[in-house]
């Protein structure tokens, strides 16, 4: 039990400090990096959406009728939301230099 509360002692703690910054560092630049890049991206698409649907006020009430009843609104929110999620996780990969393992095959001949 005296050598392992040596070991920890002379050759962990002081590690810790550092191991702890660095580690505090990359999740803060993670956390600020996606938050950032999803807030802006999310404000921009919501500026979209309501763009479109403030322009919605002139259609027929048949057509607008239609355009409800198939659910126009919903599939527009779920495009833009698709759209803001592989933008963030785009910016986060590129920001992190993730490659992917797979890679495409090359033609032989």
């Amino acid at each position: 039990m005296k050598l392992l509360l040596t070991f920890i002692s002379g050759i962990l703690l002081p590690l810790m400090p550092g191991i702890m910054k660095g580690l505090a560092s990359y999740v803060a630049v993670s956390i600020g990096f996606s938050l950032v890049a999803f807030t802006g991206l999310s404000f921009a698409f919501d500026k979209l959406r309501d763009y479109m649907q403030a322009n919605m006020d002139g259609l027929d009430t048949k057509v607008a009728q239609l355009l409800a009843m198939a659910g126009a609104d919903v599939f527009i929110n779920v495009v833009l939301t698709c759209l803001v999620f592989a933008y963030t996780l785009n910016g986060m990969m590129a920001a992190n230099g993730y490659r992917p393992s797979w890679r495409k095959p090359i033609d032989p001949s």
